[in-house]
């Protein structure tokens, strides 16, 4: 039995279907232990609870970030702390690198385990970090691979490009980078859809964090006063937390459109009534600047969507070979009319996408992580 800890140190609700909560969850059912999340406590973790052990360290975090989690403020020192404090909790320690310094944290973990006269390992989940090396050549990330990097016992790409590239590059990584793509929870893999992608309203579906900018929404938003009023029977679905500002600006814009109507504003759903968003929505439309899966990806090709996208993270690794794959806005409008009015041409990227995703479980890809005894 082993347990798994991840230090995390802003975790909240809009975490615990994501790989944050899963991954370890899932890697701690592989070894028979049980995770733990070592976090601030703050007042968005009353669903989290329910799904993952919480330990608390340090202040309360309330009101040191906004819903849609854009003003962030950590601490190099906590992320510190927190590792040592995972030596007492579990065997396995799992790393984000945006926190803080994961080579120290790693040092730290395993130290303290040594004072306990007990082994340590750690496993990092890259997260866009190798990839931001590795486009440097930087002499960092050289150094480390010629040590094979001692400081971690598997290094997880969630992204086949970032993976493939590094793994190229640095061939003696090989023991150690596994590549685990983001997986949408058992509800998706559980729970048949029934519904044919002809029945289904003509609705185009958007999932996460409406206003931040990497996501986005001003893009697609931007997009949708240029075509609505060629698909007069089509509704653009937001689901997820947006700033008032941001809601309230595009509202403005389009009320001077006449397209009020044609946008639904929706602030988050519970798993079964976001489910039954993606089976009642023919064609998912991801307009980030910036992502390493998305997670949407994975949930839509699961519920029977058609999917649009823009040339970041998994995207053009999923769709190769499939239309929907998008370059600049005014791809995204023309892509957006196609699928709209070619029903057959969505409907079989749709069914291509099923088969392309439907590998795609916490259970199955946490075995590819080598975890000694």
């Amino acid at each position: 039995m082993k347990n798994v800890v991840l230090v995390f140190e802003i975790t909240t609700d809009s975490h615990w279907m994501k790989d944050v909560v899963q991954f370890p969850s899932a890697l701690a059912k592989r070894s028979n232990g049980e995770a733990y999340i070592i976090t601030r406590k703050n007042n968005e973790q009353s669903e989290l609870k329910k799904h993952i052990n919480l330990f608390y360290l340090g202040r309360d975090s309330n009101n040191r970030f906004n819903s849609d989690l854009s003003s962030i403020k950590i601490s190099h020192w906590w992320y510190l702390r927190a590792c040592i404090e995972a030596a007492s909790l579990g065997e396995i320690l799992v790393l984000y690198p945006f926190f803080g310094n994961p080579i120290l944290g790693s040092i730290l973990f395993r130290l303290s385990r040594l004072l306990r006269l007990k082994k340590g390992q750690v496993v990092i989940k890259t997260d866009g970090f190798l990839q931001f090396l590795a486009s440097r050549k930087s002499l960092l990330l050289k150094t480390l691979a010629n040590l094979n990097f001692p400081f971690f016992n598997q290094i997880i790409c969630e992204n086949d490009t970032i993976y493939k590239t590094v793994l190229s590059d640095y061939p003696n990584l090989s023991k150690k980078l596994v590549y685990i793509p983001n997986c949408p929870i058992s509800l998706y893999h559980n729970t048949p859809n029934n519904i044919s992608y002809k029945e289904r309203p003509k609705n185009f579906l958007f999932v996460g964090r409406i206003s931040d900018k990497e996501k986005g929404g001003d893009i697609l938003l931007n997009t949708w006063l240029h075509i609505a009023k060629k698909l007069p029977d089509w509704k653009l679905v937001l689901v997820g937390v947006s700033s008032n500002v941001f809601k309230k600006e595009w509202e403005k814009q389009l009320s001077t459109n006449n397209l009020t109507e044609s946008v639904v504003w929706i602030n988050g759903l519970s798993p079964d009534k976001l489910k039954e968003q993606y089976n009642t929505s023919r064609i998912v439309v991801c307009s980030s600047r910036k992502e390493s899966g998305p997670i949407v990806l994975g949930e839509a090709g699961l519920s029977g969507c058609a999917f649009i996208g823009t040339n970041v993270g998994e995207i053009p690794t999923m769709l190769n070979g499939l239309p929907g794959l998008v370059n600049n806005v005014e791809h995204f409008a023309e892509t957006m009319l196609l699928f709209a009015n070619d029903s057959f041409l969505a409907e079989q990227q749709a069914k291509n996408l099923y088969n392309r995703t439907k590998s795609r479980n916490w259970q199955e890809q946490v075995k590819n992580v080598k975890i000694s005894d």
